[in-house]
């Protein structure tokens, strides 16, 4: 893997918490240094990635958006556990700030090695991978690939609350080829009707349409198709560390069997009153759960009634 340190921009940007982020504040006021940086994919994509709390002890805090997301969306997580951790967060290939030239494939397989190349990149001998909705696989992906430094998974509002619940052959085209008649459209439906709640704020729906509707529609027809292929259980079965589920109540119930099936380091946390997206629209609620995770402080699924 070739490193791009050209790119490590090293932009120490001085942010206030407390500024509004996307219709939501952040929940405790503090001053944190940010910097950008830049690594080369191992197919020659540009992944730009944030750092912060540099001087904090590892494991190392990595957290990786969804479709459609980049690196702001966790604003208020950075701020929040650089006090205590040492936290990246990345824009995965054809979002955000990185490239879009992948000359392979738009898989899940290949978002792990992603965050594989930005690992190596800051020379994080442990971490622990956040994954946010498609970030989920990604994070799965990228802990098969390094056994020996993923420490904990955190799995933010998989695509399935039912990691079992697979998708036919004929949905999946006929989902790509509306996608395709009316790109803008679709994610726009798919925003309101499968992502957010009634009570979702406005402003905060709109602000994650838009940052969807900046990837390149053939690029996001090749990661929803790698997506709902993915086997999400089988998957689970081959990671061998503690994995720390957080979804919301809202949109629909987890199958907690399903979960203990897959894997024997399993728990799970649950937000009310929220969407898709609890970071943005219940910082304070998530970080509480988060930090739980991070601590390993949840009660595992087996034997709690």
């Amino acid at each position: 893997m070739r490193i791009l340190n050209a790119l490590s921009v090293c932009t120490s940007i001085l942010l206030v918490a407390g500024t509004a982020l996307l219709g939501g504040c952040a929940s405790h006021p503090r001053l944190v240094a940010e910097v950008e940086n830049a690594a080369l994919s191992g197919d020659g994509v540009s992944i730009r990635f944030l750092t912060a709390g540099r001087d904090k002890p590892e494991p190392t805090i990595v957290l990786v958006h969804g479709f459609g997301g980049d690196a702001s969306i966790w604003e208020e997580q950075i701020h929040h556990l650089a006090m205590d951790h040492r936290v990246v967060a990345l824009d995965l290939p054809g979002h955000g700030k990185s490239g879009s030239d992948r000359m392979g494939d738009w898989t899940m397989q290949a978002f792990g090695d992603d965050v594989r190349a930005v690992c190596e990149e800051m020379g994080a001998a442990r971490v622990i991978l956040v994954g946010h909705s498609m970030g989920c696989p990604a994070v799965i992906e990228a802990a098969r690939l390094m056994p020996d430094r993923v420490v904990s998974l955190v799995l933010v509002e998989p695509p399935h609350h039912d990691v079992e619940g697979k998708m036919s052959e004929d949905v999946i085209k006929q989902v790509l080829a509306d996608w395709k008649a009316d790109y803008k459209g679709n994610v726009e439906r798919m925003a309101h009707e499968r992502l957010f709640i009634p009570t979702s704020d406005e402003k905060i729906v709109q602000s994650v349409v838009q940052r969807m509707l900046t990837v390149q529609p053939f690029i996001a027809r090749a990661m929803i198709a790698s997506l709902f292929r993915y086997d999400f259980a089988r998957a689970m079965e081959e990671v061998h560390v503690p994995m720390h589920f957080i979804n919301s109540s809202a949109l629909g119930p987890t199958d907690v069997a399903a979960l203990e099936r897959h894997s024997k380091h399993v728990d799970l946390q649950v937000i009310d009153g929220v969407g898709h997206f609890p970071m943005l629209e219940a910082p304070a609620k998530f970080d509480a759960a988060l930090d739980a995770a991070i601590a390993g402080q949840v009660m595992p699924l087996k034997g709690v009634e």
